[in-house]
């Protein structure tokens, strides 16, 4: 995806008759916002007031509105001839864009950044023991678990928690480590390994990076990026650091972002797994058949090896599965 530094360097890289179209849109949105700024955010043009209002984009044969998830909600019923998902809209090209409706998406996100702005006002007012008691009534008690049954980076784990509960995030216990959703839907989750413990962040693909601390654990992670630590202190000093790429992945989630992955074809088959693909008609025949998500499982768990006999060891332990026409999880 192109990085554009302005809305008009955006614009002009667009044909005439889409941007045409994008124009129209955006002197909408200005109608119903004339007191916002006009910025990029995620390589997008975006609105922003206490915050950003929306985002909209061009793409092959649609016009995307990005107002959030609650507006998508708040307009079920006046969007039921518009194809939406969480937080995103698609205006087909072919159709007049609905400027009315538009103006009252706009409004709405509006009044719900003025109320979330006068809400953090508040909070900032409260007594550092009324924000522990806050954080404590969000607490999962399986989580509470984990942590007193943890043997390792106990204290680290802890600190990370607190951080991560102070960005009003819901706590669940899933995959056996503390995940943090928002909406039901997963943004973070705190895991630890022998030499470090980590913040994994399931879009931070779509994060900014802006200190370029994140970290693709292998070439075959698409979506997932780490925020690793090795010490207590280190997690201290870099809190405000945290909380800020927590509220980005936040914003990221709620506006419906989705990242863009790689189709299964597109993914170097090992060697090891190759070769029985080429001896075993069968095998071929069975692998063909599977949907291409367990494909894709199958592919990433073989190459994930490093050694070549450890690729062969899983290619023989998953053989069996396969020709059942079974993924890999199953």
């Amino acid at each position: 995806m192109k990085k554009f530094k302005t809305v008009d360097e955006y614009f002009a890289a667009l044909p005439k008759d889409v941007r045409d179209i994008l124009q129209g849109l955006r002197t909408t949105i200005r109608q119903a916002a004339p007191q916002a700024e006009e910025t990029i955010s995620y390589s997008m043009p975006a609105f922003k007031w206490k915050g950003i209002l929306v985002w909209y984009a061009a793409h092959t044969g649609h016009v995307g509105f990005y107002p959030k998830s609650a507006a998508i909600v708040a307009f079920k019923d006046e969007l039921a001839g518009y194809k939406t998902s969480k937080g995103a809209i698609q205006f087909p090209i072919e159709k007049r864009i609905p400027t009315n409706l538009v103006k009252k998406i706009v409004k709405f996100r509006i009044q719900e950044n003025e109320q979330r702005t006068a809400g953090e006002a508040g909070m900032t007012r409260i007594s550092n023991a009324g924000t522990e008691s806050q954080s404590m009534k969000t607490r999962n008690p399986k989580v509470d678990a984990y942590v007193s049954r943890a043997k390792t980076w106990q204290q680290e784990v802890k600190k990370l928690r607190s951080i991560v509960l102070d960005c009003q995030l819901t706590e669940e216990l899933k995959w056996g480590v503390p995940c943090y959703t928002s909406e039901k839907n997963n943004v973070v989750l705190i895991h630890v390994f022998k030499e470090y413990c980590a913040l994994l962040f399931f879009k931070g693909a779509l994060l900014k990076d802006a200190k370029g601390i994140l970290v693709q654990q292998t070439k075959n992670v698409q979506a997932a990026r780490q925020m690793r630590f090795t010490n207590l202190r280190e997690i201290a000093e870099m809190e405000a650091v945290v909380k800020a790429y927590l509220h980005e992945a936040i914003a990221v989630e709620n506006a419906g972002l989705k990242v863009k992955f790689k189709k299964t074809t597109e993914f170097a088959v090992p060697e090891e797994f190759q070769k029985q693909l080429d001896e075993k008609p069968a095998l071929k025949t069975a692998f063909d058949a599977l949907t291409p998500g367990r494909q894709r499982a199958y592919i990433l768990h073989f190459a994930a090896a490093k050694q070549s006999k450890t690729r062969e060891s899983r290619v023989e332990k998953c053989l069996p599965q396969i020709l059942k026409g079974k993924g890999l999880n199953d």
